[in-house]
């Protein structure tokens, strides 16, 4: 039935016991990232592709107590970014028919997308773009999306949040726009969008001598403050950051010259979300610490361990260490 949901390392269970269907398929495209990472392991590289593959065909065979993945379109529009991670998947009859469905159910409910947040908008609206660059792999369902129909959806998700909310519709905003022009061969759209975001995101990482350390480098994305009437920020700060990480090598978005000095400010939040990884004095206190440990906490005054967080810090630092190794910047 595949895999488990958050851990709660005090009680070592897991809540709810069965993960749902969106967060199984963030875990698998977060897995078949890591697997074609280069400079990783190659035995836990194998590991991570074959995990992520029977997750997918864990999601492809319910039983009859569950629920079809498919009937939930956020759900569906993760599957596909998980199997378009890795194309080949699709030589598993199983996968490639998930993927079919997957790409169907969404097509088949646009009438259901205003009543989705507007994160999960994006994710939809993120989805289609990667099914349009899967015309090689996939192209008699890339043929059933046009680019102009995947442009209004990919607007729709961008009016569904106010200016100063769209932080939240990130990693997925800015990854269907380099998406789709890259399956289009046209020009970043909302370029001036995703620059003003960054610069937001950029104003809101802690940083100062009058904070928690435990702090520092974090997003403080909620409005929250601590007792002490200072900024506080948690594991939502893995969304927003797997974009950042993204994009230290987009000229569109950080020109040459300012890219070392970006991925400088960016590191300062990778050591915010090693933070959030609990240290060995806090692991003697957990009924298993092996199973605790390198798990990334909601907060760190939260000890669960949410599957999406997992997900998204672990495509996160792929996304930064494929940035250390080839932002170079000019004079």
């Amino acid at each position: 039935v595949g895999m488990m949901g958050a851990y709660r390392p005090f009680a070592d269970n897991y809540d709810p016991l069965i993960a749902p269907p969106l967060e199984q398929a963030l875990a698998a495209m977060a897995l078949l990232r890591y697997g074609q990472t280069p400079t990783i392991d190659p035995a836990k590289a194998a590991a991570a592709l074959v995990s992520a593959q029977q997750i997918l065909r864990d999601l492809a065979e319910t039983t009859v107590v569950e629920e079809s993945p498919l009937q939930d379109p956020v759900a569906a529009a993760a599957i596909i970014y998980a199997i378009t991670e890795r194309p080949a998947v699709c030589g598993d009859a199983v996968i490639a028919r998930l993927f079919d469905e997957a790409v169907d159910s969404i097509l088949k409910q646009p009438e259901s997308t205003n009543r989705i947040s507007a994160h999960g908008r994006a994710l939809i609206a993120g989805a289609l773009c990667r099914v349009l660059l899967m015309k090689d792999d996939r192209p008699a369902v890339a043929a059933t999306l046009d680019a102009k129909t995947v442009r209004t959806v990919l607007d729709g998700a961008w009016q569904s949040a106010a200016e100063h909310q769209r932080v939240a519709l990130l990693p997925w905003i800015g990854w269907a726009e380099a998406d789709y022009a890259r399956a289009t061969g046209q020009a970043l759209a909302h370029a001036d969008d995703l620059r003003l975001m960054r610069d937001v995101l950029n104003r809101s990482r802690i940083d100062g001598n009058d904070v928690p350390p435990d702090l520092l480098g974090g997003l403080a994305l909620t409005g929250t403050s601590t007792v002490a009437d200072r900024p506080a920020a948690d594991a939502q700060t893995v969304r927003p950051a797997a974009w950042l990480a993204s994009i230290m090598r987009n000229e569109q978005i950080i020109p040459p010259g300012q890219q070392a000095a970006a991925l400088n400010d960016h590191l300062l939040t990778m050591r915010f979300i090693v933070q959030l990884t609990p240290r060995q004095t806090v692991l003697a206190t957990f009924r298993n610490p092996q199973r605790a440990m390198g798990g990334v906490r909601a907060a760190s005054w939260d000890q669960s361990q949410p599957v999406p967080a997992q997900a998204l810090a672990l495509i996160t630092a792929v996304e930064t260490l494929q940035a250390m190794q080839t932002t170079v910047d000019g004079p």
